[in-house]
């Protein structure tokens, strides 16, 4: 963050990015206040097209935080563009941090529509799309040389950097026909492609759903957002522009609960665990909905 790096980046966006259109510029910011520094090298049109940061890699994901790190970026700059992400190479994967260490199918499909219906970009780490928990790897199986080093406090980054499980009979889960250079988490078989292309309920199966969704409603992609509600477990917003409407809400824990709506439900798009009683919504565990209603 030294004051001539924002020229240097200036420089950067117009001798290389405009000069290939279609590129794109992202940064990944490590700092003290990171959300203003976001803001601070994505906003205008001068500098990286977008960044993402580490807030949301924290060991409990929650609204209040979620709602937080939205407002606080487009508060200090509203042209600025972020890049939002639960789960990388480097932490614990998000779904075994919101459950459980062995995951729960519902909370990782939950992940899935939350980060790609918050203003900005969503980034989906391989292998959250399948609901893989947070791979296991004894300690004479690390190769992170950090993880060796710290065990065992901090020596979990491998966990995230497991095979991915492409067919669940297969060994090394189809991944290679040798031993690959971290073992196949066997928890991880019944999520692989294969199972999951054949069965409808599967994490792979929303995703794709999901996304093609996404695509349809630009609202959700360049809308505007406001926050209705980010307390205790549950987050409720909304995204829109001048032809639609979406009503985002998620139940970001074990705990059922209900939300009392100020509205009737629209054109339901995607739930889970989800059910309208009443005047309002009844959200199982992790469960959530997205609804779209048109305007005029």
């Amino acid at each position: 963050t030294q004051p001539e790096n924002l020229a240097f980046v200036e420089r950067i966006r117009q001798e290389l990015f405009d000069h290939y259109p279609g590129s794109l510029g992202l940064a990944e910011i490590l700092s003290a206040n990171e959300l203003a520094v976001m803001a601070e090298y994505t906003g205008g049109d001068r500098r990286f097209h977008t960044a993402y940061g580490f807030i949301f890699f924290s060991p409990e994901l929650t609204p209040a935080l979620i709602r937080h790190a939205v407002e606080t970026v487009f508060e200090c700059d509203p042209t600025a563009w972020p890049s939002w992400a639960f789960s990388n190479h480097d932490s614990i994967r998000a779904v075994s941090r919101l459950a459980t260490e062995d995951g729960d199918l519902t909370a990782a499909k939950l992940l899935i529509v939350l980060v790609t219906t918050l203003p900005g970009n969503g980034f989906i780490y391989q292998g959250d799309e399948l609901g893989l928990p947070h791979g296991q790897v004894p300690f004479d199986r690390l190769v992170d040389p950090e993880g060796i080093a710290m065990w065992p406090n901090h020596a979990r980054r491998d966990g995230a950097r497991t095979p991915m499980p492409w067919q669940g009979d297969s060994p090394h889960g189809g991944f290679s026909t040798v031993e690959p250079w971290l073992p196949l988490d066997q928890r991880h078989r019944p999520l692989a492609v294969d199972k999951a292309e054949a069965n409808p309920q599967s994490c792979l199966w929303l995703t794709r759903r999901w996304l093609a969704l996404r695509k349809q409603h630009p609202a959700l992609r360049w809308g505007e957002f406001r926050f209705v509600r980010a307390e205790d477990a549950v987050l409720w917003f909304e995204r829109w522009n001048d032809t639609e409407t979406l009503t985002c809400l998620f139940n970001l824990s074990a705990a059922p609960q209900r939300v009392d709506l100020n509205a009737p439900v629209g054109q339901c798009l995607i739930a889970e665990s989800a059910e309208v009683k009443g005047n309002g919504l009844a959200l199982g565990s992790y469960g959530f909905m997205v609804w779209v209603e048109a305007k005029g």
